[in-house]
Formats: C-alpha cells, structure tokens, sequence
C-alpha cells in the first residue's frame, strides 16, 4: 500500500467507527485478479477474524460490515457464501439473556472462536457490534454448528450482552464454560492514545461465567489496544495479543493467570510487528497482524503499516517464530490474522473486501 494507505491511525478509525454505525457492505467486485503470491475471494467484507472447522475443509470468515456477518469458505473449491443461521431460533441456556434472533443485516462481526464438541458439533462465539439503531447493540452471539452432513448448518443458540457503552473485539471460551473478551478502548480512549507519548492502558480483559449476569472486567489486565485473546487447553492461562506497546510501533503479547490476572505472567514485544488476533491453530498458538518496520512513523507519531507478519508463538515463554513477514501488497492490506490449513495460508484483513490465501511459507 501506499504511504497514504498506510496511516494506522485512519485504518482503525475507521475499523472501531463500524460499531453501531450504518456502514453497508460494499459490492464484491467483479474481477479479482491475483497479486504476487496471493490470490483472492472477492466480495468478502473485512473478513477480521478466520477459524477452520475440525477436518480442514471448511472455513469460517468473520465479516465486520453491515451485511457481511458470517461466511462460509470451503478450502476445497475455494468457493464461499455468506453463511446465515435460519430464522425463528429460541436462545438456549446459559446463552438466553436476548430472546430475540438478530437479523442477518444486525451481524457485524469482528473476531471470532470455535470451541469444537466431538467430531460432528462444535460452538461458535462472535463479537457483534450490531446496531442500536435495529435494537441489536453490542453483545457476543453464539451459534451451535452441526456436522453430520456434508456441509455444516449454522443455527442461533443465543447472546451475552454487553453492559453500558463497551465495545468487544476479540473473545474466546474455555472449556468450563468461562468467556473471556477483549475492550480495546474504554470509553473516553482513543485509538490515537495508542500513539501519544508514553501510551497508557485503553481497555482489558472482562470475563463471564454461565449464571452471571453481566460481563466483569477483570483487575490487572489493563493494555495497550488489546485485541486478540486465546486460552490455554487447562483453562489456567489467558493470552492476549495488543495493537502497541510502551515502543510505538511494537505490539505485545501478555499471558496472566484466570485465577489471579492480578499477577501478570509475561510479556514480551514483538518488535516492528502490531499484534491483532491469536488463536490456537492444530496445537500451534498463532499471531499476526500489520508490519511497522518498513516505513517511518508520521510526524505525530502513528506508526506506518506495510506488509504483514503470521508468527508462532511458544505457549510458555511467548517467544515468537515467525511463519512469513513480507512486504506490502498493493491489492491487499490490513492483515489480521493468517490461518494455516494444509498447504495453505489464509489472511484475513480488518480494511479488506476480499480474503486472501497464498502457498503455505
């Protein structure tokens, strides 16, 4: 992208500015040609957040966007469509807290989680920024997904609000039922407090358990533009990815104790590199997010974005492998996440109406 392109400033303004808005997704285009290594599915609006069902095959998309919501991608045939949970689903417990089923146009999604159930079920957790205006604000949907078929259905089982005026980003479900989710920006923070001086803490971790009414934020997990968050298999460990650290530009991977978030863990700074979604990937904890190492900073100090990093990340010490960093790509920008299936790389992006996939590095 160009320098112009590359303000991070006005991409995650841009990004946070979907939540409650009426920003429509936009047409697929009509040609999709492919660019150096990678190759395209067009007409997949912001596809933020990537997850791949048990067997490989298929593939979920995020889509924050009015009209975007969910998608289905099936690796196979490289062939996707929009994937929308039928009309008319009562709310299950512990998720029946909305009784109304949101309409496909009130999902914008931005990150996502899959907890598998057995070869032939699995749970599907979403961040929905919705919309006040359709009487769906901001809250996280889930969905049960049946496999028994060829191609998974999607059905509705319910939603956890969120209480007063916070936005979620990322979350993810432990194997006792706990949801944790991500704030990148308490109210009254900026993105551009991520870029000022010596930045302070904007947002944190909340946490929900089945029976409690509301999300709690949880003391001690205070960051810097926190967006991903994964758990560890034994539910003792969170793990949360940050857009910035105390170095402008250097995102930060933090691990805390569910028990005791009070005491941080570790910490370590991914230099040149922001952080967006992590997830755990056949066993592998993985990142990813946009480059900063390519191009100076702007004058005021918001880093440049160029290009795209996928890492592994060592569960214990947060030490980070780096599966690919390369340079920018004129046709494809905003890198969220990069989900490795087979032989492929799937990339998600949080600017994008396309999702990309290239060769495996």
């Amino acid at each position: 992208m160009n320098k112009v392109q590359a303000s991070i400033g006005g991409l995650f303004v841009g990004l946070l500015g979907l939540a409650g808005s009426a920003i429509s997704a936009k047409p697929a285009m009509e040609t999709c040609p492919s660019s150096g290594d990678l190759k395209f599915l067009c007409g997949i609006q912001i596809p933020e957040d990537l997850a791949v069902l048990q067997g490989g095959r298929w593939i979920i998309t995020s889509g924050a966007a009015r009209g975007s919501g969910l998608h289905l991608v099936d690796g196979a045939t490289k062939r996707w469509q929009r994937w929308i949970a039928p009309a008319g689903a009562k709310a299950r417990a512990p998720f029946d807290q909305c009784k109304v089923q949101p309409a496909p146009d009130d999902l914008v999604i931005d990150g996502i989680n899959l907890r598998q159930n057995g070869r032939r079920h699995a749970t599907l957790y979403a961040v929905n920024h919705g919309g006040a205006s359709r009487g769906v604000g901001e809250r996280i949907e889930v969905f049960d997904i049946d496999m028994a078929q060829d191609k998974p259905t999607l059905t509705w089982a319910g939603c956890l609000p969120w209480s007063g005026k916070l936005e979620g980003n990322a979350v993810v479900a432990a194997s006792d039922g706990t949801v944790y989710a991500t704030v990148m920006n308490h109210p009254g923070y900026s993105v551009r407090d991520w870029w000022t001086g010596v930045p302070k803490p904007t947002g944190a971790v909340y946490k929900w358990t089945p029976g409690s009414p509301a999300f709690e934020r949880m003391a001690g997990t205070d960051l810097v533009g926190n967006n991903g968050i994964e758990v560890s298999p034994d539910g003792k460990t969170l793990y949360v990815a940050s857009m910035s650290a105390i170095t402008i530009g250097d995102g930060t991977i933090t691990s805390f104790s569910t028990t005791n978030p009070a005491r941080k863990l570790r910490s370590i700074e991914v230099k040149g590199s922001l952080l967006d979604n992590i997830h755990w990937v056949n066993g592998r904890l993985m990142s990813g997010g946009p480059r900063t190492d390519t191009c100076p900073a702007a004058a005021d100090g918001t880093p440049c974005v160029d290009g795209y990093h996928v890492e592994v990340v060592n569960p214990k010490t947060l030490a980070v492998t780096f599966l690919t960093r390369r340079p920018a790509n004129p046709q494809f920008s905003g890198v969220s996440f990069g989900l490795p299936v087979g032989k492929t790389l799937w990339l998600g992006s949080f600017t994008a109406n396309k999702l990309a996939y290239r060769p495996m590095p």
